[in-house]
């Protein structure tokens, strides 16, 4: 899926909530996160953690294909967090985790790889669309009661949703 301008300005809209700025943010995206047109030829770079990098921030993707630099490491198995440089401010699924097969432990490595206060933020079909493995309600993220539900949004086929680790 990748970030467009609409799911990018979503980004920056939850980090401003949450209080996070780009300066010495830890983000773990969940898959190789690209840049689209027209946000791609603003930040002249394909890959979001190189563009992230030049805001400040630390990024590290995981995608089992490795595409782009990315760690080519399965998020249906658990993650060794401590590999990784331990946890991250932000997580961001922009498109990843309904192609996991294994939801459980992608859930579980979700929590494991966010700090405690930090954000994920998912941006993904929402439920009823057919795309990937798995569809997403507001209603399937609230009820982890480890985390908070800070922000939900459906677009036409697209459920933004925005969680803080308690």
């Amino acid at each position: 899926m990748g970030l467009n301008a609409k799911s990018y300005w979503y980004v920056l809209k939850m980090m401003k909530l949450h209080k996070l700025t780009f300066d010495g943010l830890r983000i773990c995206e969940l898959g190789c996160t690209e840049l689209r047109n027209p946000l791609r030829r603003k930040s002249r770079t394909r890959v979001a953690r190189t563009h992230f990098a030049r805001l400040g921030a630390t990024s590290v993707s995981i995608d089992i294909n490795g595409k782009f630099g990315s760690l080519p490491l399965d998020l249906g198995e658990p993650l060794d967090i401590e590999s990784l440089g331990g946890q991250f401010d932000l997580v961001l699924n922009a498109g990843t985790a309904e192609h996991v097969k294994n939801q459980e432990t992608l859930f579980s490595n979700v929590y494991n790889l966010c700090r405690p206060g930090g954000i994920v933020v998912h941006i993904g079909p929402k439920e009823g669309v057919p795309h990937g493995l798995y569809q997403y309600s507001p209603s399937f993220f609230a009820k982890d009661k480890r985390w908070r539900l800070s922000d939900t949004r459906e677009a036409k086929n697209t459920l933004y949703c925005t969680l803080q680790k308690l």
